[in-house]
């Protein structure tokens, strides 16, 4: 499966405002609009993933992906000795969100970035939920069953 890119024209017009930044300003907007919200694929419990990760994980990052005002999308994740990896990645629930079909792979780009900075040789999503593995794959992700262990999409960076 091939994606489809917009021309560069198209997509400098209509991505021309798109930031990354930390979590802190999306909590609310995740707590008050994102909760309970029918179009939901997993019902995230973000702000308890926070406490906990922000306790727990020293080497964490979190992702926060607006366009605009809008806030498109939210990533979490930490770093290995061999890898990073992304725990938790969700797209706005809106329907019409301006990065709509686009969320997965602009966080996937940003992470890929973080690993080869770090000198990380792969990415691994954690325990994708079914519905996404193979979106996951299109963006070049392998598959990874390991026995007794959750699954996991993996992209080798280095």
């Amino acid at each position: 499966m091939n994606l489809v890119l917009p021309s560069r024209i198209a997509a400098e017009t209509r991505y021309r405002d798109i930031r990354l930044a930390a979590h802190k300003a999306a909590e609310t907007i995740v707590r008050e609009e994102w909760a309970g919200h029918p179009n939901r694929r997993y019902p995230w419990p973000w702000q308890a993933m926070l406490d906990n990760l922000r306790k727990n994980e020293p080497d964490r990052f979190e992702l926060a992906l607006w366009s605009e005002n809008t806030l498109c999308g939210l990533a979490v994740g930490s770093t290995r000795r061999s890898f990073c990896r992304v725990d938790y990645l969700e797209g706005s629930p809106e329907p019409d969100h301006p990065l709509k079909g686009y969320v997965a792979m602009i966080m996937v780009g940003a992470v890929v970035a973080y690993a080869t900075a770090l000198n990380r040789p792969e990415v691994r999503l954690c325990d994708p939920i079914p519905v996404m593995t193979r979106k996951y794959q299109s963006l070049g992700f392998s598959l990874v069953t390991p026995r007794g262990e959750a699954p996991y999409c993996a992209w080798k960076v280095i």
